[in-house]
């Protein structure tokens, strides 16, 4: 878990995400602007999927935010949106999608 953390904020520190195409297409189809994606990044529940992790904003962690006036801004894109970032080279967004009834972590 330390070690984990440490690299997470190597990634905030420098928040440089870069985009697949797959996750550029992704986003522009369904609306996402990528400040929303860097808040779900910055503030979000982080859960280990295979070789990708997956950010979720949880209704918990929504609450607290609430003061932050530029989640306020972006509220709406962040509820129910997962993004899947690959953490090995630098932090790559995958690919971001809406979840529909509860998430499976495996």
């Amino acid at each position: 878990m330390y070690i984990d953390n440490i690299h997470r904020i190597y990634i905030l520190v420098s928040m440089n995400l870069n985009y697949t195409n797959h996750s550029l297409a992704r986003i522009q189809q369904r609306g996402i602007p990528k400040q929303a994606i860097e808040l779900i990044v910055e503030f979000g529940k982080s859960f280990q999927s295979h070789e990708s992790k997956k950010y979720i904003i949880s209704k918990k962690i929504s609450r607290k935010l609430k003061q932050n006036h530029k989640f306020m801004k972006y509220e709406k894109n962040i509820r129910n949106t997962c993004v899947v970032l690959n953490e090995a080279n630098g932090g790559t967004v995958i690919t971001v999608y809406k979840i529909n009834g509860r998430l499976l972590w495996n």
